[in-house]
C-alpha cells in the first residue's frame, strides 16, 4: 500500500504575489505601469525626508517627521521587493551601520543625570534608516535628480528665509550678527548649504545645469552671511570638486586649453585683484572669525574638546554612555568635535564603528574608476576635516552622503564592464568597454 502524503504548500514566486496582490487590491495595471507608480511613490518619499531631515529639523512639532518618512520609505522599498516590483539587495554595506546603531542602542543603558540618550538614539536612527533607505531607493530606480531638486528645494527655502528677515533678531550689543535661517544655528545652515551643494555636484550631469549653478551660488551665500568657518572649509573643497568635473566635462581634446586658460586666468585675477581682495577680503564675517584666532568660540572650544578627553579616560573602551559629554561636563550641549563627543559617549568601539564607514567607502572605491575613486577621496577628507568642528554622527545629512557614496562605490554601476571586441575578438584582447550606467561618473 502506498501511505498517503500530504502535499506540501510551496512559497509563492514573486510574480504570483504580484498576481494576487493585484486581485486583492483589485490593480489592473501592467507590471511596468504599476513599478512606475511604485517609483514615484519612493521618490516621493525620498525627497520628503531630505525636506524634514534639514528644513523641518529643528521646529517644534516637526522634527520627528524625519524618521516617520524614514520608516514609510523603507516600507515602500520592503514591500515592493516583497510583491515582486524590484529586487531589493541589502549586501553587505549595511552591516557596518547596522552594527553601529545597535551598538548606540545599548550604550543608552544607564542614562546619566541630565542627558537625552534616547533622544539622541532617535536622531541616530533617523540618520542612519533614512541614509540606508535612500540607498536602496537609488538602486532599485529612483532618480538621483529626485534627491538633488529635494536638497534645492530645502537650500532654496534656507536662503529665502534669511533674505526676507524671518530669522532671529541680534542679540543687544552684538556687532557680529550670524544668519541662522530655520535651523537657529549659523554653524549648522552653513553646513546645510555647503553639503548640499557638494552633494549636487557629485553627479553634474543628472543633477542638470540649474540645480549645479544654484549649488554655486549656495556655497557663496553660506561664506558670505553665516560666518561660519566650516563654510569655508567645505568650500574650498567643493571649489576642487567643481574644478575637476568641469575638466572631465570638456572634451579630451580640449582639456589642456581649458586646464591652461583656468590657471592663467586665476593667476591674472591674483595680479590685478589681489591687493583689493586683501583689503576687503577681511570684511567678509567668515574669513574675519577665521583670521581672529583669539575670539571667545576658539577658546570655548578648545576647552570642551579637553575636557571631553578627560571625560573619555573615565571609560576609554566603551565610553560613558550616549548623549553622556551633555552631563557630565556640564556644558549642557555636545562637544562641538565629532571625535571628542564619540570617544566620551561611545568609546574607542564606537569611534572606530563609525569611522570604518568612511574606510569601508574608499576600500570599495579603490576597485571603482579612477574618477569614482578620486570623487570619494575628496568626499571622505572633507569629512574628516569638517568632523573637527561639528558633531556628525548625529548629522542626517553627513549619514546620508555616507551612505550613497557606499552604494555608489559598490553597485555594478560603478565599473566598466569589459565585452568581446569586434575587432580583434577572442577574450585574451582587451575588449570594449560598455557606456556607463547609473552611478558612474561620466566623462
Amino acid at each position: 500500500m502506498i501511505p498517503n502524503l500530504k502535499a506540501e504548500r510551496l512559497p509563492l514566486s514573486r510574480h504570483a504575489r504580484w498576481r494576487r496582490f493585484q486581485r486583492q487590491t483589485g490593480a489592473a495595471a501592467k507590471p511596468r505601469q504599476a513599478k512606475a507608480w511604485w517609483l514615484r511613490g519612493a521618490s516621493g518619499f525620498a525627497m520628503a525626508y531630505i525636506v524634514a531631515s534639514q528644513a523641518l529639523l529643528d521646529i517644534p512639532g516637526w522634527s520627528a517627521s524625519a524618521l516617520l518618512f524614514a520608516v514609510l520609505l523603507a516600507g515602500l522599498l520592503a514591500a515592493g521587493a516583497f510583491y515582486g516590483v524590484w529586487r531589493l539587495h541589502l549586501g553587505k554595506w549595511t552591516v557596518l551601520p547596522l552594527v553601529f546603531l545597535c551598538y548606540s542602542l545599548l550604550r543608552c543603558f544607564p542614562g546619566i543625570k541630565d542627558t537625552a540618550p534616547f533622544d539622541t538614539f532617535a536622531q541616530l536612527a533617523s540618520a542612519f534608516l533614512g541614509g540606508i533607505a535612500l540607498a536602496l531607493a537609488l538602486r532599485v530606480g529612483v532618480s538621483f535628480k529626485a534627491l538633488v531638486y529635494a536638497q534645492l528645494a530645502v537650500n532654496l527655502l534656507q536662503i529665502v528665509i534669511v533674505l526676507s528677515g524671518q530669522g532671529p533678531e541680534p542679540l543687544p550689543g552684538e556687532d557680529t550678527f550670524r544668519y541662522t535661517g530655520l535651523t537657529g544655528n549659523a554653524n549648522l545652515l552653513a553646513l546645510q548649504l555647503t553639503l548640499g551643494a557638494c552633494l549636487i555636484w557629485l553627479l553634474p550631469r543628472k543633477a542638470g545645469v540649474l540645480p549645479c549653478a544654484f549649488a554655486v551660488g549656495a556655497v557663496i551665500f553660506a561664506v558670505a552671511v553665516t560666518g561660519s568657518r566650516k563654510a569655508i572649509l567645505i568650500g574650498l573643497f567643493f571649489l576642487i570638486l567643481v574644478f575637476i568635473q568641469a575638466v572631465v566635462l570638456v572634451p579630451k581634446k580640449r582639456r589642456r586649453l581649458m586646464v591652461a586658460s583656468a590657471v592663467a586666468t586665476a593667476c591674472l585675477s591674483g595680479l590685478f585683484l589681489g591687493h583689493w581682495i586683501y583689503q576687503n577680503g577681511a570684511e567678509i564675517l567668515a574669513v574675519r572669525r577665521t583670521l581672529d584666532y583669539e575670539d571667545s568660540s576658539y577658546r570655548k572650544r578648545a576647552d570642551m574638546a579637553e575636557q571631553g578627553l578627560k571625560l573619555w579616560q573615565q571609560a576609554p573602551v566603551f565610553g560613558n554612555g550616549l548623549d553622556a559629554f551633555r552631563g557630565l561636563s556640564g556644558q549642557g550641549t555636545y562637544a562641538h568635535n565629532n571625535y571628542v563627543e564619540l570617544l566620551c559617549d561611545l568609546g574607542l568601539v564606537g569611534t572606530l564603528l563609525f569611522y570604518t564607514l568612511h574606510a569601508q567607502v574608499l576600500i570599495r572605491a579603490a576597485r571603482a574608476r579612477p574618477l569614482l575613486r578620486l570623487y570619494c577621496s575628496i568626499f571622505v577628507v572633507m569629512l574628516l576635516l569638517a568632523d573637527v568642528g561639528y558633531v556628525s554622527y548625529t548629522s542626517k545629512q553627513s549619514v546620508m552622503i555616507l551612505m550613497i557614496l557606499t552604494v555608489v562605490t559598490t553597485s555594478r554601476y560603478a565599473f566598466r564592464r569589459r565585452q568581446r571586441s569586434r575587432k580583434h575578438g577572442g577574450p585574451g584582447r582587451p575588449g570594449l568597454k560598455s557606456k556607463p550606467r547609473r552611478f558612474v561618473m561620466q566623462t
